[in-house]
């Protein structure tokens, strides 16, 4: 009895009703009664219309590169494939939308045909905007040293470094050699052996990462400033020192 009273009482129920004469009354009639009390959401919710997705791929494109009211592009230019998936030949020709979609992301690029590939404007919004868009240039614009700098600079080091999408020409330039060392001190194994012997390029790279002592020359290994700078760093990085700065530790 004082069972069937603290399981009805909170819904209401009495002892009488037909809704508990079943033997099997708890817990799951309980339940079965008290739930059908409560309104089901999709009971009682509105259809709501079906949405139209009739869309013209012109349309799909305009609405995939449109700014919105406070500067920025719409979210769906996001996926590297809207341009292809969604514009039509005429949109991919018209040059104010491949400007507002690699505005939005540089990748976007590598869907661009090849004459905005070759156009500078639009290879230095993309790789302002990212980096990596630098891959998807005209060979003669990855030949282009203010583009490669401006690249450099604009580079997160999370990301893969432009240095290897840089024309081969530029890796022989000591200013762009100096930029790509301080995106990433790893590109030191890259460049030429005439920089792998600068002292001023070897100690960019090392201050950042003293492991990076292992690309330099033999006469900058046995650098005393050097090999303190990058030992600084990263203490194990004694073992790449030249022998005689290894053998005199407390020098070092």
């Amino acid at each position: 009895v004082w069972l069937r009273q603290f399981w009805l009482k909170p819904f209401g129920l009495k002892q009488g009703s037909p809704e508990v004469a079943a033997p099997n009354i708890f817990p799951a009639n309980v339940f079965r009664v008290a739930m059908s009390a409560v309104p089901c959401r999709r009971r009682i919710s509105k259809k709501r219309p079906a949405r139209s997705r009739s869309r013209s791929p012109a349309h799909n494109a305009e609405v995939a590169v449109a700014p919105q009211s406070d500067g920025r592009s719409c979210s769906r230019s996001r996926s590297p494939v809207a341009i292809v998936r969604f514009a039509s030949p005429e949109l991919r020709a018209d040059r104010e939308v491949v400007l507002a979609t690699v505005r939005h992301n540089g990748v976007l690029l590598r869907s661009a045909i090849p004459e905005f590939r070759a156009d500078r404007e639009v290879v230095l919004t993309a790789v302002r905007q990212n980096s990596e868009a630098l891959r998807f240039a005209a060979p003669e614009l990855r030949a282009d040293r203010e583009i490669v700098l401006e690249t450099l600079r604009n580079a997160s080091s999370s990301r893969a470094s432009p240095w290897l999408s840089a024309a081969s020409r530029l890796w022989t330039d000591r200013e762009c050699v100096l930029a790509a060392v301080r995106h990433d001190p790893d590109n030191l194994e890259l460049v030429a052996p005439a920089f792998q012997d600068d002292r001023e390029v070897v100690m960019t790279a090392v201050r950042k990462c003293g492991s990076t002592l292992r690309f330099a020359s033999h006469a900058v290994k046995a650098d005393r400033e050097a090999v303190m700078a990058a030992v600084r760093e990263y203490g194990p990085a004694l073992e790449f020192a030249a022998a005689a700065l290894r053998a005199d530790p407390g020098g070092v």
